[in-house]
């Protein structure tokens, strides 16, 4: 299917590649420093300077197909349990000839 799991949240590139390292995450971790990505896919802010992360799944055309928000990001790091809904999306999406 081609489909990529990743997660984004606020943040620069080298608090996203410390979070990536530290937690040895098998998908990509990224910093989304303006916020601008973060509304887009629903993340908004919450008090102050806190805000949703996110987990997404993104198909081959770059779409996104699934996003999980949350406001304590280690939650969004939750990749065993996030690995089990991309495999269930990857299987009803070659179901469907996607």
């Amino acid at each position: 299917m081609g489909a990529e799991f990743l997660v984004i949240g606020p943040g620069d590139a080298r608090q996203a590649a410390a979070v990536a390292e530290r937690l040895r995450t098998p998908f990509p971790v990224l910093a989304d420093p303006t916020g601008i990505a973060l509304d887009r896919l629903g993340c908004t802010p919450l008090v102050g300077s806190l805000r949703y992360s996110g987990s997404l799944l993104v198909d081959a055309q770059g779409r996104v197909r699934a996003v999980r928000r949350s406001a304590v990001p280690a939650l969004a790091l939750r990749w065993p349990a996030d690995r089990r809904v991309l495999e269930a999306l990857c299987a009803e999406a070659a179901k469907a000839g996607l």
